[in-house]
């Protein structure tokens, strides 16, 4: 809770105690490394990907449709980092998958990633909208489009001062400089706290909290070296690889346009804890919540 802190870090305690649950299915894809196929889901507790939507089967057709932005964090795949993946629904706004993996090269993470996305499909047949850092994905890229055809895929277009595009033909990929990622991480703070999109994963909001601003921005406070190699992704130092994936996933649901329907998903506005009343307000529902526990 330094005063350099991006996220609050009571904010995000609560937002895991209201949203934070285990995976319902986690386990393996096993799938075409040749040409990018999913073949079919196995169970594994000890497996790298995480579903907050099972399966309806575990061979095609996967799942129910699913109108899905996903994106992707890119490592170097030799097991200090680890490559992110990660999908939100972008009719409910809530998390639905996570892979992290320290040992995919970006080719190899290009293979799997269009395996994985082309288990979902929305009503008119498309796949997620995908997008991912354009920084050293070169290979990456050419992998994932040129040679398994992935789409769709994200395309930035640069702009001029006057607002104005610059190019008609666009670059894939999303450009993280200074400006994009402050904004990036700027919009989905807001989308959290606000509880416009629902972050299950406790581990992904764990990391937010390594977010900090700097002069320059806002960048990830490494927390160096693990004591040990993390048991699910074999990653060895923390980058805030998944906060990352899950700001630019948020980013393409907007991007299919997701909005939060004020009427339908109304849910009161959380106590700021960075105020006086914010804090009473909290001591107040904490106490009702203790109530209600010791009736039940």
């Amino acid at each position: 809770g330094g005063r350099d802190a991006f996220f609050d870090v009571l904010t995000v305690r609560q937002l895991q105690r209201e949203f934070c649950l285990n995976a319902p299915w986690v386990g393996d894809l096993i799938y075409d490394k040749r040409r990018g196929q999913p073949v079919r889901l196995e169970r594994n507790p000890k497996g790298k990907l995480k579903l907050w939507v099972p399966p309806r089967s575990e061979t095609a057709p996967f799942f129910p449709k699913i109108k899905g932005g996903a994106a992707g964090d890119i490592s170097a795949g030799t097991g200090v980092s680890p490559s992110v993946l990660s999908m939100f629904d972008a009719r409910t706004g809530c998390k639905v998958l996570e892979y992290v993996d320290a040992g995919l090269y970006p080719q190899d993470f290009a293979t799997y990633v269009a395996a994985c996305l082309r288990m979902f499909t929305d009503e008119n047949g498309a796949h997620p909208l995908f997008a991912w850092e354009a920084q050293y994905a070169s290979a990456f890229r050419k992998r994932l489009m040129e040679e398994l055809h992935y789409s769709p895929c994200f395309r930035r277009y640069d702009e001029d001062k006057l607002g104005k595009i610059r190019s008609n033909n666009g670059e894939y990929g999303w450009s993280n400089n200074t400006k994009a990622i402050l904004a990036l991480m700027e919009q989905y703070r807001a989308a959290l706290y606000q509880r416009r999109i629902f972050n299950h994963s406790e581990e992904a909001l764990d990391e937010v909290l390594q977010m900090v601003y700097t002069d320059k921005g806002v960048e990830y406070r490494s927390k160096g070296k693990l004591k040990k190699k993390d048991e699910g992704s074999g990653a060895t130092i923390h980058h805030g690889d998944i906060v990352v994936a899950d700001a630019l996933a948020y980013k393409m649901i907007t991007e299919l346009g997701f909005e939060y329907d004020e009427e339908e998903k109304a849910i009161e506005q959380w106590p700021d804890p960075r105020t006086w009343e914010g804090r009473e307000k909290l001591h107040e529902a904490q106490s009702r919540r203790v109530e209600d526990e010791e009736w039940a």
